[in-house]
């Protein structure tokens, strides 16, 4: 029935228009890509190795298609981050596939922008890696990766939030479906002070990323206990597996309750851990307390343990934490949080990140 009315409709010379669905000749090798991005982003448990397979299996199906081999650097960064690999072998890893989808694509700014931040990495050299931040932006106005990596940049390199927030709003703009950049979003925003968006930008990620839970819940429950919502925020922390995270939380709101012997158990268990983690919630838990003595005493210990570990880039990742975490905020004012930015500064040598 169906094709006699197509007939009668359109008669014997009808053929469909297909319109493509990307620039590669093979489209599966684009739904691979396309798969190993929404997992990267979404970032729930077993999504990292899921990410890496289909691109792995765009490339495998597709050697030309470049957004394929530059996808395959976000997978190896997570497995850096979790001491799957080690620094070495991103960087060697990471600047053979990225030069190949330089190769196939001499413009392609998310494969600048991911070269721009391996090369500094074991003292690559800095003003190539500015060369191709440079170009990163001249060709990345459009990629929400780029104007995300750009807005973290702000963060960390500048304390811009305002400017931070402007490039991730344009991120979530262009890519509203990863969850990732709600998530960052809901983050600037929380270090910015604009808590009410912010808890509507978690909200958001949480609805996109259901699997991330136990993170979205810690931003959400941040924002109640800068809120000073602590019964609220308590509720939340106490949701989260045994850990650091939970920890902090419990001796922030358990001490602003007057919960002392609650407060005090989480902080020994932080104590007790020699890791940097531990010792950037201390320092945050003092800070929260007004306790600044102890909290730039822990904020120190942050700096040698970071210093200590070498090329890891877990522990980097709470040092640079420090510099924008809002439970820090009442240290800024010290004549010692200067000084602490300096000699984190001074010990920052070539070759480390």
């Amino acid at each position: 029935m169906a094709a006699v009315l197509k007939d009668k409709l359109l008669g014997d010379g009808y053929s469909p228009v297909l319109l493509p669905v990307s620039d590669t000749p093979n489209a599966q090798a684009y739904e691979h890509y396309l798969r190993g991005k929404f997992f990267h982003n979404r970032r729930g448990p077993g999504d990292n190795e899921r990410a890496m397979k289909y691109f792995e299996l765009a490339v495998e199906l597709d050697p030309n298609l470049a957004d394929a081999w530059v996808g395959l650097v976000s997978p190896m960064i997570i497995q850096t981050f979790r001491q799957e690999i080690t620094l070495e072998e991103l960087v060697t890893r990471s600047k053979a596939v990225l030069n190949k989808a330089l190769e196939l694509d001499p413009n392609h700014a998310e494969a600048h922008i991911r070269l721009a931040r391996i090369y500094p990495i074991q003292g690559l050299d800095i003003d190539v890696a500015q060369q191709h931040f440079d170009q990163a932006l001249r060709y990345g106005q459009n990629s929400a990766l780029v104007l995300s990596i750009a807005a973290g940049d702000a963060v960390i390199l500048e304390a811009n939030f305002e400017r931070a927030i402007e490039l991730q709003r344009r991120a979530v703009a262009l890519d509203p479906l990863g969850a990732v950049n709600w998530f960052n979003l809901a983050a600037y925003l929380t270090r910015a002070g604009h808590l009410e968006e912010a808890w509507v930008e978690y909200l958001n990620a949480l609805e996109l990323s259901p699997e991330r839970e136990d993170e979205i819940n810690e931003g959400l429950g941040e924002v109640l206990v800068l809120q000073q919502e602590y019964e609220e925020a308590r509720v939340l922390f106490q949701q989260l597996p045994e850990g650091f995270a939970r920890d902090m939380g419990m001796a922030v709101i358990h001490h602003a309750l007057d919960q002392e012997t609650q407060s005090n158990a989480a902080i020994e268990r932080l104590k007790s851990d020699p890791g940097v983690e531990a010792a950037t919630r201390l320092a945050e838990i003092y800070a929260h307390r007004h306790n600044l003595d102890e909290s730039f005493k822990w904020l120190a210990t942050v700096t040698d343990r970071t210093f200590d570990s070498g090329q890891n880039m877990r522990d980097w990742h709470f040092l640079r934490l420090m510099l924008t975490s809002p439970f820090l905020r009442p240290l800024h004012d010290d004549p010692r949080w200067e000084r602490w930015l300096a000699d984190k500064k001074s010990r920052t040598t070539e070759g480390q990140m």
